[in-house]
């Protein structure tokens, strides 16, 4: 709702620079506080998604907007993927205090370019109050889905690597391996599956949407048919399929979301679909 109220540069600015002091914080803090200010970095860095999101759905037209945001929507596995590589190796030469402090650091840069951008006024506020996005049933049929494949998300990214070391004996490097080939699938998928659904002739994006379900449920079945004695290259192929669905969905279903919600909404509307879904992910 800030976002909708005080503008999507104000609430970005604010929000990073909140959540790098509280992560500043906590790195030095005594352990009984530390769990309580990581929940509150948590709750001023949710603040990217809605204001994000706005400022995007207002920046581009309707036909790129599913590209743009699919790009956006790509910093979260790449920030993972470059957090995994670089925060363990400062954990291990110094602390991991010093590796919190470090992300801190870096989330603090990132609100830096805001600085440099022409701020937007607040929008106008509407004479009449905006019905809850609660009442809106295409939001809630969204949120719903993103509840539901989710939960593939999680299965693919918290389990994939054990599973193939234990049940297919390869060792933990060759699956983390594999879990990274689906983190990059997921990547491409974020922006492809905008990409296609800017090019739709009928404006439609809810196709795309039902193709990546399909997608999904056949790198799902592959998966759970495959031989245990597969090649590794046959196994890398499947686990791309699912990565492709499973991790790159949010892109398309951030811009869906957006766009039933309206420019007026759009960061209220973002906020109520993201927390319920976004946990599971969150959580790992």
């Amino acid at each position: 709702m800030s976002a909708d109220r005080l503008g999507e540069h104000r609430t970005l600015f604010v929000g990073g620079l909140a959540t790098a002091g509280i992560v500043l914080v906590a790195a030095v803090a005594p352990l009984p506080v530390f769990v309580p200010l990581l929940v509150l970095a948590g709750a001023t860095g949710a603040s990217s998604t809605p204001a994000g999101g706005r400022l995007v759905l207002l920046a581009f037209p309707k036909n790129r907007r599913g590209t743009a945001l699919g790009i956006r929507q790509t910093g979260i596995p790449v920030a993972g993927l470059v957090a995994a590589a670089t925060l363990p190796w400062i954990a291990h030469l110094s602390s991991w205090r010093w590796a919190l402090a470090a992300a801190a650091c870096v989330t603090a840069l990132t609100a830096v370019p805001l600085l440099l951008l022409r701020g937007t006024p607040p929008p106008p506020q509407p004479e009449k109050p905006l019905p809850h996005v609660g009442r809106n049933r295409n939001l809630l049929m969204l949120t719903v889905w993103g509840c539901l494949i989710v939960t593939g998300q999680y299965a693919l990214v918290a389990f994939l690597a054990l599973d193939l070391n234990q049940g297919a004996g390869l060792t933990l490097a060759e699956g983390s391996i594999l879990l990274a080939v689906a983190n990059a699938a997921g990547i491409i998928g974020r922006v492809l599956w905008g990409l296609v659904s800017d090019h739709h002739r009928g404006g439609s994006r809810k196709i795309y949407l039902l193709t990546i379900n399909l997608v999904a449920l056949i790198g799902s079945l592959l998966m759970f048919a495959v031989p245990r004695t597969a090649p590794i290259a046959l196994i890398g192929v499947i686990v791309a399929i699912a990565g492709l669905a499973l991790i790159g969905y949010q892109g398309l279903w951030i811009t869906m979301i957006a766009e039933v919600a309206g420019p007026e909404r759009v960061g209220a509307a973002t906020g109520f679909a993201m927390p319920l879904s976004a946990p599971l992910v969150n959580a790992m």
